[in-house]
């Protein structure tokens, strides 16, 4: 079950004249957390400083044939540290959605037990590696216990950890993380990565250790914005973050249903038929 990001916080969308307007969506639903096809898609855990909303829904593609959502979400806040994880299942995989649970879980346990060890660009980096380490280890003991080869639980994956002052990012595959300075200046610090051919990226599940890429990028961090694919073609434009859909999501006061209502709005759908995630998160108003 997608549960409320600000639990007792009144959540309302402030409508705004852009493009982008946010729709309303009135139903909460999940599915059992043991169903392989359909898992729930978004973990998260009540907000102290940062403003968080996530949601995700699979794709009309995934829909039609009668197969759940591969992305995977979890999200959470540590005093001033904010703690996301998206994995993205590879579509052909047997057990992808398994595979990016299991990645997803296993990084973000792995990212809180090590946050404020060190600080410096050197700590961070590997506490990233470190997780990412762990996210492959449970892949490799999923598809030991399913007696299946890691390829059958191959997924993508970004780890992030931020504060106001720094973001931390590594990433295999094709999420994408964006962040928009405290001068206004938006960047993208994890692009997608893709593969030799079309519509190919890297994996976790796959030999391919070297294709990670991390980063730690300091600034003023006001606002972050974490996706999978199915959104490169709204959030990016020649790899560079997409403002007029973006800014909108950063500036409003959104529920999580919002969020949801956006990315399974018929805009969102004409442009892909691919599952949609997205974390948004901001650290306006935080003077602490």
């Amino acid at each position: 079950m997608i549960t409320s990001l600000l639990q007792g916080r009144r959540c309302s969308a402030r409508r705004r004249s852009t493009p982008w307007q946010l729709p309303r969506l009135l139903k909460r639903g999940g599915t059992p957390l043991l169903q392989e096809v359909s898992v729930p898609q978004v973990e998260v855990v009540p907000v102290l400083k940062w403003r968080v909303n996530s949601a995700s829904v699979p794709g009309s593609s995934h829909i039609e044939r009668m197969r759940g959502s591969d992305d995977y979400c979890m999200v959470s806040v540590h005093d001033e540290y904010l703690v996301a994880v998206l994995a993205d299942g590879m579509g052909s995989a047997h057990f992808s959605n398994v595979g990016s649970r299991l990645a997803t879980k296993a990084a973000h346990t792995a990212l809180v037990a090590g946050l404020g060890r060190s600080v410096t660009d050197a700590g961070l980096l590997d506490l990233l590696r470190h997780a990412v380490g762990r996210a492959q280890h449970a892949i490799q003991s999923g598809a030991e216990a399913l007696g299946v080869l890691t390829q059958d639980l191959a997924s993508t994956l970004v780890v992030a950890v931020a504060t106001k002052d720094f973001i931390a990012v590594a990433s295999i595959g094709d999420c994408t993380c964006v962040v928009r300075e405290a001068d206004g200046r938006a960047t993208t610090v994890a692009a997608p990565a893709k593969g030799e051919y079309a519509n190919a990226s890297y994996f976790l599940g796959f030999p391919d250790e070297e294709m990670l890429v991390s980063k730690v990028h300091r600034a003023g961090i006001q606002d972050i914005a974490i996706f999978s694919d199915g959104l490169e073609g709204i959030a990016l434009v020649r790899g560079e973050p997409f403002l007029p859909f973006l800014e909108p999501l950063w500036s409003a006061d959104l529920a999580d249903n919002d969020l949801k209502a956006l990315l399974d709005s018929e805009r969102v759908r004409r442009v892909t038929d691919d599952d949609c995630t997205l974390v948004i998160a901001s650290s306006e108003g935080w003077s602490g």
